[in-house]
């Protein structure tokens, strides 16, 4: 079993990181005998844009079909997560949204899996999602200031296109 926690703060020692490490580590915790692997990704540490809307990712048998063609250090990233039976995605929170990286990161994995039409799908594998999030921000702040359905909107995505297994 493999999986990922994707950080979507610059920072990779506080609190988002910190947060996905512990959830990684329940995650090795609730496998002991080893039959899971999992790895921290963290995205500001690759060179990478949004999606650029070329489209290659949706020519039916063409050789990007279902997954993003752009080859910067993305790529990798999205070739490992196809594999992927779980992901873990954590952002901090700046003006009421996700981090601009995983705002491009989110593009870049949900454009490929979206389906236009019936007949077209283009992901094999669901997998189980988790969200984590931090604000220096109480919760009836975060709930006066309409944070919440910022984030369900991403939340609706990650449910829509990677659904969790039966």
């Amino acid at each position: 079993m493999n999986v990922y926690a994707i950080n979507g703060s610059p920072r990779k020692n506080k609190n988002t990181a910190i947060l996905l490490d512990q959830a990684l580590d329940g995650v090795q915790a609730a496998f002991p005998n080893g039959a899971v692997t999992t790895e921290r990704i963290d995205l500001y540490d690759l060179q990478y844009t949004g999606c650029k809307s070329c489209f290659a990712c949706k020519v039916k048998d063409g050789k990007s079909y279902g997954k993003c063609a752009i080859r910067d250090g993305l790529y990798s990233v999205l070739e490992k997560l196809s594999d992927a039976d779980a992901i873990i995605v954590g952002s901090p929170i700046y003006y009421s949204s996700i981090t601009g990286q995983l705002h491009s990161f989110y593009e870049r994995l949900f454009f490929p899996n979206l389906v236009y039409k019936e007949g077209y799908p283009t992901l094999s594998k669901r997998m189980k999602t988790a969200c984590i999030y931090t604000m220096n921000v109480t919760e009836n702040v975060m709930n006066a200031c309409g944070y919440r359905p910022n984030m369900a909107l991403y939340e609706q995505f990650l449910e829509n296109i990677l659904p969790s297994r039966s």
